[in-house]
C-alpha cells in the first residue's frame, strides 16, 4: 500500500465541525477526532488526522488530557468563526 500525501486524499476536504479529545487507554495518550459534513452524507465523527513531518497523513495526538482540550478549545474557536462566515439557512 502506498502511503498518500497530506491534501491528496478526498477527506482531506470535508468541512469539519468540530473536535473532540478521546482518550485511548491502551496507548495512555489523546487522539482528536473530528466531526464533519461530506456533500449530502449524513455528519458523523472520525479520527482526526494532521500532516505528519514527511507530509504524510498521521494521528493528531496529545500525550495529556490539558494539551488536548486545549487543542480542542482553539480548533473549536476556528471553525465556530469559519462557520459563521458560511450562509446556511435556518431549519
Amino acid at each position: 500500500m502506498i502511503m498518500q500525501k497530506w491534501g491528496k486524499q478526498k477527506r482531506d476536504y470535508a468541512n469539519i465541525l468540530a473536535v473532540w479529545p478521546v482518550y485511548e487507554p491502551a496507548s495512555g495518550k489523546w487522539y482528536l477526532h473530528e466531526f464533519y459534513e461530506d456533500n449530502d452524507l449524513p455528519t458523523k465523527w472520525r479520527p482526526r488526522q494532521i500532516a505528519g513531518l514527511a507530509g504524510n497523513p498521521r494521528a493528531d495526538v496529545y500525550p495529556t488530557r490539558e494539551e488536548a482540550f486545549l487543542a480542542r478549545d482553539n480548533l473549536n474557536e476556528q471553525y465556530h468563526r469559519t462557520l459563521a462566515l458560511r450562509n446556511v439557512p435556518e431549519a
